[in-house]
């Protein structure tokens, strides 16, 4: 009986040294494993990091596209009042205009015009309406309006 009660004391031993050891293998394991689920934990908020910067970024320029294009826009709607103001501005009676308007002027008849200029007397009748709307078109450009006011 002594030996059987021995053996199993010694296997008791034996298996209680076999699980102390085990657990330390097994602790050593998942503290290797905690510290390489750590470092993967940092390197994903890394790349999570990095995402949202480029994310931003790129939401970023596509406003500013869409911005530049609107202000592009703006700007061609803008510059085509701006331009036709200016070439109001610049509006001058054509030369064969005021040559028409000049005799015109000077007590001529449309007939006589005609004949001193080679053209029709048709032509010198609807040259004269044309230089009477253009003047009052000239005298009713915004700057003048403004002027007067």
């Amino acid at each position: 009986m002594l030996n059987i009660q021995l053996f199993l004391t010694l296997a008791s031993l034996l298996l209680c040294a076999f699980l102390f050891i085990r657990s330390i293998a097994l602790r050593k394991r998942a503290s290797a494993h905690s510290d390489l689920l750590r470092k993967q934990e940092i390197i994903l908020q890394k790349y999570q990091e990095n995402l949202s910067l480029q994310e931003q970024t790129i939401t970023r320029d596509q406003n500013f596209k869409t911005n530049l294009q609107q202000a592009g826009v703006t700007t061609e709607l803008q510059k085509s009042r701006i331009s036709f103001h200016q070439d109001n501005l610049k509006l001058r009676t054509p030369e064969r205009y005021a040559y028409v308007q000049s005799m015109f002027r000077s007590g001529m008849q449309a007939e006589e015009i005609a004949s001193a200029l080679g053209m029709s007397s048709y032509e010198i009748s609807q040259l004269l309406k044309l230089s009477a709307i253009a003047e009052k078109t000239i005298e009713r450009t915004p700057e003048t309006i403004t002027a007067s006011n």
